[in-house]
């Protein structure tokens, strides 16, 4: 038997001081393609080299779907999962980063 463990990410505003969330970092257009852009990021991530749905390789989602748990680094924005929310226990917590050159078209002015 494990515990539960989970990390609580924030990104501020450095003008503001104002926590940033999802809206305020991605655009609608582009959290509605989040879903499929995760998909991508993770099967590199873990070596997926089929097409067979996240379930069918280690996952225990069909689809990912955006977290409000994420930051903000210089090369992308890192989205995290607790154990068992995407993947098993086993797995860990799991971050995926999304390059912004995967939504160079869906940041809100002042990203990156």
């Amino acid at each position: 038997m494990h515990g539960e463990l989970s990390t609580t990410v924030a990104t501020f505003n450095k003008q503001t001081g104002k926590q940033l969330f999802l809206k305020d970092v991605i655009n609608l257009q582009g959290i509605i393609l989040l879903p499929a852009i995760l998909d991508k990021v993770a099967r590199i991530v873990y070596g997926v080299k089929n097409t067979k749905p996240l379930d069918e390789n280690g996952f225990t989602v069909k689809k990912i779907m955006p977290t409000e748990n994420i930051y903000v680094t210089g090369i992308g924005i890192c989205f995290v999962y607790a154990p068992y929310q995407i993947k098993s226990f086993a797995d860990g917590e799991i971050n995926l980063v999304v390059p912004f050159t995967a939504l160079t078209n869906y940041l809100m002015p002042g990203i990156k």
